[in-house]
């Protein structure tokens, strides 16, 4: 018989990322809660600290919303250079404890410790001294989750919140998973959250009990995925990443000057939100293997949802093709929307090539390359796609 070594996988989650890293840029504002954003009069939150957050505010509400429920706090531009920069020299230090780790976003990630404790001694051990590093290095503070999968690990982080640990020993998965909400479980967005209340489906044990055929008939295929996980079984490698570029994260945003309600007029808006995160992908030789969708509403609801890609790829059409089905899960509400974006959260460099590369796509690669060049040459509204074709303007 085989022997199968137990996985130990790391998920390092760190706390209140963005406005710690405003806070040690500028350490007059450790007494301040702090709001990150897009400062215009109806730009959005990206995120804010947890004294702003006990007063209600969000990421997905304007700043003018945000303003109005946390007067005191500091509103700074976000500044996402700045936040690369961060998450380079907090994963440079994880990346010495592991050839596995695989970036989850600029602040949070796992590591695959299996077979590593030869060199830097038990996981446990390992865990605490990263934390120690991390926060006399950078004054950050991290939660860390050790479990024997991703999953596992990625929920245990998140009830150590703040700055604590927690390990869930082997084959104690399920009982460990039981009491956390339904909507813990990734993958569980607000739709999902919504249908499992209605069921009353409140916990990831109630979820977990439901039997495989019961659960394919109510909820269908991701249904029965969800319940296998929430039976604390997941079977996913930790895929390293490609160094500092690989969190590059890449975003088309915009909000509008009157909240629209057009089906048509979003899926144009989308559209250009494609070309603009295929261009930017290109400038960076990157590719995207996943894409997130953010659908905010009048009223401050926030529909977000993600898709991974079948290939990586820097085209406008796979982009827009994959984002279009977002679009259709997000707006689903008789109210208005008054933003939209579309990002890639961590961009790896990428060529295509091999038995990928089609003919099709190379053809189709070298024309977006070619309105590349002539959008920087000639400025942005040169080209203009309507179905599949290009029309060229060559009035200035």
């Amino acid at each position: 018989m085989e022997y199968q070594r137990i996985r130990e996988i790391i998920h390092v989650n760190t706390d209140d990322f963005y406005a710690s890293v405003i806070r040690i840029k500028d350490p007059s504002l450790r007494r301040r809660p702090v709001v990150v954003g897009y400062l215009s009069g109806r730009g959005a939150v990206v995120a804010a600290s947890y004294e702003a957050r006990e007063t209600g505010v969000r990421p997905g509400v304007t700043t003018s919303q945000a303003r109005r429920l946390c007067p005191e706090a500091a509103f700074v531009q976000a500044d996402w250079n700045l936040f690369r920069r961060a998450s380079g020299a907090l994963f440079s230090v994880v990346d010495r404890y592991s050839p596995l780790v695989e970036p989850a976003g600029l602040d949070e990630g796992f590591l695959d410790y299996t077979g590593c404790a030869a060199l830097f001694g038990a996981a446990r051990d390992t865990a605490w001294s990263l934390q120690r590093e991390i926060a006399k290095r950078f004054s950050l503070s991290i939660s860390l989750g050790l479990g024997a999968n991703k999953l596992v690990s990625r929920i245990a982080s998140r009830a150590a919140k703040r700055g604590g640990l927690v390990d869930v020993p082997p084959g104690t998965e399920r009982q460990f998973l039981a009491g956390f909400p339904v909507g813990w479980l990734p993958g569980v967005g607000e739709a999902w959250s919504a249908t499992f209340a209605a069921l009353g489906v409140a916990t990831i044990g109630t979820l977990a009990d439901i039997p495989d055929p019961l659960v394919a008939h109510v909820f269908g295929s991701r249904g029965r995925v969800l319940a296998v996980r929430a039976r604390g079984i997941d079977n996913r490698p930790v895929v390293p990443g490609n160094g500092r570029q690989a969190l590059e994260r890449v975003e088309a945003h915009v909000t509008f000057e009157d909240d629209v309600i057009c089906a048509d007029y979003l899926d144009a808006q989308l559209y250009a939100l494609a070309e603009q995160l295929g261009r930017k992908l290109r400038r960076l030789a990157g590719g995207a293997r996943r894409i997130d969708l953010r659908l905010t509403y009048t009223d401050g609801y926030c529909a977000a949802h993600a898709a991974s890609m079948p290939q990586p790829t820097a085209l406008d059409r796979d982009i827009y093709r994959e984002a279009r089905v977002l679009l259709k899960r997000a707006f689903n509400r008789r109210v208005k929307v008054r933003a939209l974006s579309l990002a890639v959260p961590s961009a790896a460099p990428f060529v295509e090539q091999g038995d990928l590369f089609l003919p099709e796509r190379r053809k189709l690669a070298g024309l977006y390359q070619a309105c590349d060049a002539i959008r920087d040459k000639h400025g942005e509204g040169r080209i203009l796609q309507f179905g599949k074709t290009f029309r060229y303007s060559s009035q200035r």
